[in-house]
């Protein structure tokens, strides 16, 4: 049983300070809702966060892991992008080189619908094993046959069983109440295989707090890490950091470690920034964040009453993050998404239709708002080949 009060820090037990409340959100973001009458009435849950003066992790202390889904319903797949198959490709092609993969068995855990997982396994011409819940058979694409998954959560039976030359895990520990405990999972883990390194990635957090992002924050998110807060919690974990660099933008943390701490380089590219800062960047984070909402909900409203369509591009956690916390209602016609899974689904807590690209010839939308700035000249090329020229306004 875990006596843990909600404000003390998962990861070092400090007791957190609160620097935001976002109110309340749907709990499953990324689940498709097959009805706008199911979207209005996914359950909301708080989103309280929290910094740690003594490690630099913030953490949603009203996280209920009891109240997410975790099942093929799920949709959060970014592999129908041509930009992130790109950055997919080179990251999975980098591992393979520096980490001497040809002909090796990659575990990863949290795999998705196993894209990565199979891509990692067809370059290094090796085998795959991954575990999901939301694993779908058939959706993995080339390599699938090299892999195998299993639809389970990573636990300690798994733990104890699995063996591998890489393991991966990649936006996954963000969603784990308690860091500490997984990563102590997987470490064991690595430590059976003859002391497999590891390579994890999750949100750069300071980035968010920095560029403000407040759409980044949503309540699956429980746990969100900066570099120097990830780095620490690996040592603390007997996990000797290897690799320590961000990617996307920016907008990903990539952490490579080994269990053999005696044997790993420890020269990192990042600097790994003290508790103090982290602390500093979230209560300006905190003073800002209501800003920056209410000039989203008043260029909304301006548009509106102009009478131009207003429509989001992406319909992922971000999407509903924004559509919550504005309060979006008829000011947007859609949200777009080339995730052929996602459209006809609806947004969570909004009731917003999914639609395609190729629905917008038919909304001729005057403001595309871009919920992920990397994907702006994707998106723009898309618009071009309808013979549309809507204002891109990226958050």
């Amino acid at each position: 049983m875990n006596t843990r009060s909600s404000q003390d820090c998962p990861c070092c037990g400090t007791v957190a300070e609160l620097f935001f409340d976002g109110g309340q959100l749907p709990v499953n973001s990324t689940t498709l809702m097959r009805s706008r009458p199911a979207a209005l009435a996914e359950p909301r849950g708080r989103l309280r966060l929290c910094v740690c003066p003594g490690c630099g992790f913030l953490f949603n202390s009203a996280f209920d892991p009891a109240r997410i889904r975790m099942d093929t319903d799920l949709e959060e797949t970014q592999g129908f992008s041509p930009t992130f198959v790109r950055f997919h490709e080179a990251l999975a092609a980098d591992l393979v080189r520096r980490h001497r993969l040809r002909g090796r068995r990659i575990v990863e855990i949290g795999c998705g619908k196993g894209e990565f997982l199979a891509l990692l396994a067809r370059m290094a011409m090796g085998s795959g094993h991954g575990f999901d819940p939301a694993f779908v058979p058939g959706r993995a694409g080339p390599g699938q046959d090299r892999i195998r998954v299993e639809p389970i959560l990573f636990g300690s039976a798994e733990a104890d069983r699995v063996r591998g030359d890489l393991f991966v895990c990649k936006m996954t520990l963000e969603h784990i109440q308690y860091p500490p405990d997984f990563l102590d999972l997987i470490g064991r883990a690595a430590r059976a295989s003859g002391n497999a390194p590891l390579v994890l990635m999750v949100p750069e957090t300071l980035v968010i707090l920095d560029r403000l992002q407040v759409w980044d924050l949503y309540y699956e998110h429980c746990s969100n890490f900066t570099p120097g807060s990830l780095a620490r919690l690996f040592r603390a974990h007997g996990l000797a950091p290897t690799v320590l660099r961000t990617a996307f933008d920016g907008h990903y943390l990539i952490i490579e470690a080994m269990p053999d701490a005696a044997g790993a380089i420890t020269a990192l590219d990042l600097p790994e920034e003290k508790p103090q800062q982290v602390v500093d960047a979230a209560r300006r984070f905190g003073d800002a964040a209501r800003l920056r909402l209410d000039g989203w909900r008043d260029r909304m409203e301006r548009w509106g009453q102009a009478g131009r369509k207003v429509v989001l591009w992406g319909s992922g956690s971000r999407a509903t993050a924004l559509a919550n916390m504005v309060g979006l209602d008829d000011r947007v016609q859609a949200v777009v998404d080339i995730n052929p899974h996602r459209r006809g689904s609806y947004v969570a807590g909004t009731g917003h239709p999914v639609v395609g690209p190729a629905d917008l010839a038919e909304i001729r939308p005057d403001v595309v708002v871009v919920m992920n700035p990397v994907y702006r000249d994707e998106i723009a090329a898309l618009l071009r080949q309808q013979g549309l020229s809507p204002v891109l306004e990226a958050v």
